[in-house]
């Protein structure tokens, strides 16, 4: 049970950055460990007490506060997962329907529950798009996709199935869905502090890491109306403040409610596959034994998080100006961030990633970038002077090309396009080894081909 001197001096402030000197100081140590050049975060409970913290700066140097502008990537879903169950109590949709009777696109046994619950079979490779335009092109290029398995049977993260709903919603409603979000979703919730990617005439910049060297960038090129549904939305902490709020008291706090006490815990409830802890846009899980639903998002230049605990009573959303998939020092600080002040919160010490963790993350990226240099400068000067390798280490240098341009990307789930884009270090890194592999082994089987038989 949650200390209730405890919850009440955290969550003091009604407005602006103030907060006890403990989150404060908390909050300050992460931010500066991990190089975050600027924070949000946002505590709020149920009966609508808030206290934020704000740090550092954003990319055009101002003081980052409240209102400052975010994208939250993944948590789009969420809105979208809300869109999408608002038309289902408005008899419109049914999440056991067929979705190719909207989206002919699609393989006919993926049902629009199986969308929202990432079970569809769709690839996580297909998840990402970057040829721009519309809705329909984005869904249309998923025509023929071969599918993992059997929808229902397993899970598999994708964008594509929430780009899939955000068309869905289009062709049910009429409307674009930009328009159907702000006119049945984020207007009538009062959510004037998120919006949907068309709405913003310039997106904010944000940071991409570069081997350790933040670079300000502004991903409007990656994320279109092709792919908002499933990650193009922008908020600030104000505004995840309010969202979160209205799921901690499953709509109860606002008058009259988009949706059902009945509707936002189908949304909060995981799928019926036992290996899969995935919801309708979040994603359950437990933190020191009491439930925790939440959902991370990230873009070429940002990284958010968000998280109810609803029994007891509060919500917690972090919001980072610089992208954690390009940089393992943010991911484990964001990470840390949502979990540490829940600890908080509860009156318990918050747990974080190691000194190592945070600050050799940029030092191991150029120590594996000079050792494969290193390697193909050395096998030149080798080359150079006659000496040979026995055969089978062209055999060996093949197959760690495949490994590092098909492999790494087929475990991450990211295809080489994406990783040049979110994490253009680690693309490098694999381009360079994979290259030196196909220049030893190519010099290899030349030269023996080269070399009279003795």
């Amino acid at each position: 049970m949650v200390s209730s001197l405890i919850l009440a001096a955290v969550l003091s402030a009604t407005s602006g950055p103030a907060a006890t000197p403990e989150l404060q100081a908390w909050l300050s140590e992460v931010r500066s460990r991990a190089r975050l050049p600027g924070l949000a975060v946002v505590v709020i409970t149920a009966a609508g007490e808030v206290s934020s913290v704000t740090l550092g700066t954003d990319a055009e140097g101002a003081e980052v506060g409240p209102r400052s502008v975010f994208a939250i990537g993944s948590l789009s879903k969420s809105f979208t997962a809300l869109g999408v169950m608002i038309l289902v109590e408005r008899g419109k949709l049914s999440l056991d329907q067929p979705a190719a009777a909207l989206l002919p696109e699609l393989d006919p046994r993926i049902s629009i529950r199986h969308l929202l619950h990432h079970t569809s079979g769709i690839p996580g490779a297909a998840g990402f798009w970057f040829d721009g335009g519309s809705l329909e092109g984005r869904v249309r290029a998923l025509h023929g996709e071969p599918l993992l398995w059997a929808p229902g049977t397993a899970f598999q993260y994708s964008n594509a199935n929430y780009d899939a709903l955000g068309l869905i919603i289009e062709r049910v409603t009429g409307k674009p869905y930009a328009r159907f979000m702000r006119d049945e979703v984020l207007g009538p919730m009062g959510l004037d502090q998120v919006w949907v990617r068309a709405e913003l005439a310039e997106v904010p910049r944000g940071y991409q890491d570069w081997f350790g060297v933040y670079q300000a960038r502004r991903d409007s090129d990656d994320w279109t109306e092709a792919n908002t549904p499933s990650g193009g939305m922008f908020a600030t902490a104000e505004g995840m403040g309010a969202v979160l709020r209205l799921h901690l008291t499953e709509g109860r706090s606002l008058e009259p409610t988009v949706l059902s006490e009945a509707g936002f815990g189908t949304l909060h409830r995981a799928g019926t596959d036992e290996d899969s802890s995935y919801a309708m846009g979040w994603t359950v899980r437990q933190l020191d034994g009491q439930p925790m639903i939440v959902h991370s998002g990230q873009t070429g230049e940002f990284t958010s998080t968000m998280a109810l605990f609803p029994r007891s009573g509060f919500a917690v959303a972090a919001l980072a100006n610089v992208n954690a998939l390009a940089s393992p020092a943010t991911r484990l600080a964001v990470r840390d961030i949502v979990p540490g002040v829940a600890q908080l919160v509860l009156g318990k010490s918050p747990k974080t990633s190691t000194w190592f963790g945070y600050r050799n993350q940029p030092a191991m990226k150029w120590l594996f970038l000079g050792i494969g240099l290193v390697s193909l400068a050395r096998f030149a000067w080798a080359w150079r002077r006659g000496q040979s390798r026995p055969r089978w280490h062209a055999a060996f240098d093949g197959a760690l090309a495949v490994a590092l341009l098909v492999g790494v990307p087929w475990l991450a789930h990211i295809p080489l396009v994406a990783m040049l884009r979110f994490n253009p270090d680690l693309a490098v890194l694999l381009m360079v080894g994979a290259v030196a592999s196909v220049v030893r082994g190519g010099s290899t089987v030349l030269t023996k081909r080269a070399t009279p038989a003795s």
